[in-house]
C-alpha cells in the first residue's frame, strides 16, 4: 500500500513537471491584431 501511493505521488509529479511553464498560458488564445481594432454593437433588452 505504501509503494503504492509513492507511485502515484512520483506519476502525478512527473505529469505537473512535464506540462507547460506557466498553466494559464494552455487557455489564452491568439487573436490577429485586426481581430482587436473591430467594434460590436450591442443592443440590450430587458426581459423583466
Amino acid at each position: 500500500m505504501k509503494l503504492r501511493t509513492i507511485l502515484y505521488l512520483f506519476s502525478l509529479t512527473l505529469l505537473i513537471a512535464c506540462g507547460p511553464n506557466n498553466p494559464a498560458d494552455r487557455f489564452k488564445e491568439t487573436v490577429p491584431a485586426e481581430e482587436d481594432e473591430k467594434l460590436v454593437d450591442l443592443n440590450i433588452k430587458r426581459l423583466d
